[in-house]
């Protein structure tokens, strides 16, 4: 690693951890207590502003002094950062779930246009096809859905920002190989910052992420794969599944979450606490052993996404596949046993 970019890490770290020691301080952007909550008493939910200030403004001194990381990477950072004030206005004024998904959508399209778009995909057995005029809304789709799901998976103490720094370690890595010295500096940098959160908000939740964070780092890391994937089947890039294998026990969680809440017929878009994740906290695991499982898995996914791009373009669906087949069957066990046991708890009261 060189030198410029690990102390711009470094100091990406200090300067999350201090502005978000000061966020406590203050008491910034409280997040109180409500029916959903899985915190007891009021809390700062800044420590996303702290994450994106201290990545995105050491990132782009960064670039103006070093030749490591090219300006190509501004347009990246400038609609991260406007992300996470998508989310910083739903942390102050929580504005109605239309005009959230309106703002992302448009986000989502300014990355299309100005960082790229997905042109081509491995399917099952087909191998890799062109996607022509489709990967734009291919692409608009995918940022706009993992922003919803990193979203929906910032309940817990560590899980979000701890999944998020075992992603980019992995981007790091991919994008190292395939010769992308850019994207691998932000990585690092990006990481690095998300450490200096998690320093307070593992174990004790000092401060959580809070809307702005989940936004910007969750449209960060989606434009991050699209950036990466450049065209999929030619030297220099990294598969665009790659990332979204690793956060396939996100993505699972949320998509096994709303069918099952689609079936009870109960509103999708409605706050709840009947996430795996949530039901496992329920249960009476604690918010380190349930972020540790996650990260587990997504540490399992990353190890998948890295034997994935060394597949045949045809073969590429195995790995995913099997890994969906493994957390299915997890999501599965959960839910019988809630459904057990609230019937035997039926037939006691009975």
């Amino acid at each position: 690693m060189r030198g410029d970019v690990l102390l711009t890490a470094i100091l990406a770290a200090a300067g999350s951890y201090l502005i978000c020691r000061l966020a406590i301080t203050r008491d910034w952007l409280p997040n109180r207590v409500v029916a959903r909550s899985s915190h007891t008493e009021p809390t700062s939910r800044a420590g996303g502003i702290a994450i994106m200030v201290s990545f995105a403004v050491l990132t782009f001194l960064f670039t103006l002094s070093s030749s490591t990381i090219g300006t190509d990477i501004l347009p990246l950072l400038v609609l991260s950062m406007s992300a996470a004030a998508l989310g910083l206005v739903d942390d102050v004024w929580s504005p109605s779930p239309l005009i959230k998904f309106i703002g992302q959508i448009v986000l989502a399209i300014m990355a299309a246009l100005l960082i790229g778009q997905v042109n081509t995909l491995p399917l099952p057995l087909l191998g890799v096809i062109p996607l022509g005029g489709l990967g734009f809304f291919i692409t608009v789709i995918w940022i706009v859905a993992f922003m919803n799901v990193f979203n929906f998976m910032d309940g817990l103490n560590g899980i979000a920002g701890g999944c998020a720094v075992i992603a980019l370690a992995a981007m790091m890595l991919a994008c190292a190989a395939s010769g992308q010295n850019s994207l691998t500096a932000v990585c690092i940098v990006a990481a690095a910052a998300i450490c200096g959160f998690l320093v307070l908000n593992v174990p004790n939740g000092k401060i959580f992420l809070g809307d702005s964070g989940s936004h910007g780092i969750g449209f960060f890391l989606a434009a991050l794969a699209v950036s990466a994937g450049g065209i999929e089947d030619s030297a220099g890039s990294v598969d665009a599944v790659f990332l979204p294998i690793i956060f396939l026990p996100f993505i699972l969680d949320v998509t096994i979450t709303l069918i099952n809440r689609g079936l009870h017929g109960e509103k999708l878009h409605e706050a709840h606490k009947e996430h795996i994740y949530q039901r496992l906290h329920q249960r009476g695991f604690s918010h380190i052993q349930v972020a540790g499982l996650y990260m587990g898995l997504c540490t399992i996914s990353a190890v998948m996404a890295f034997l994935t791009q060394y597949l045949a373009a045809s073969l590429k669906f195995l790995a995913p596949l099997a890994l969906t087949c493994f957390f299915l069957a997890g999501a599965l066990i959960v839910l019988s046993h809630e459904s057990t046991t609230k019937t035997s708890s039926g037939s006691a009261r009975d």
